[in-house]
């Protein structure tokens, strides 16, 4: 085998074993951002309850703060309670959203590293093919 050949040869093989490098870099990439997905999902869902938790705890103890003032629940401590109980919702929507949202990046990252995962081989083999000039060299 002539020193020429040898070397295309090489560059080949060396941009086989490089496109299979990248495709396994791009899976565990791929890997993690589900993973984080999965995370992202769980955190939100846990923010949404610990809100819930803690604004019930709230009303709880402004209830019970009442009670013990001897004013029970009427006409004018709902409001208070109502618009309490709004803001805090909100506040706690806005939070799980935002656990939500971060976890949608997590999954888009996910699918375009699969995405690279897929196309890596593709690319290789245009990167292990031999330019034209390489060619033309072979044939002289």
């Amino acid at each position: 085998m002539d020193p020429a050949t040898l070397a295309l040869t090489a560059q080949a093989v060396g941009a086989g074993a490089s496109a299979m490098s990248a495709r396994g870099q791009a899976k565990a990439e791929q890997e993690r951002g589900e993973i984080n997905a999965y995370i992202g999902e769980t955190r939100a869902t846990q923010t949404a309850t610990t809100n819930v938790e803690q604004l019930n705890s709230e009303l709880g103890t402004l209830r019970a703060t009442l009670a013990q003032n001897g004013q029970g629940m009427n006409a004018g401590t709902m409001p208070f309670f109502n618009e309490l109980s709004r803001v805090r919702l909100r506040e706690g929507r806005i939070q799980s959203n935002n656990e939500r949202m971060g976890a949608e990046d997590s999954r888009m990252q996910a699918k375009a590293a699969g995405q690279r995962a897929a196309w890596a081989p593709v690319i290789g083999i245009g990167k292990a093919a031999p330019s034209l000039y390489d060619m033309w060299q072979l044939r002289q």
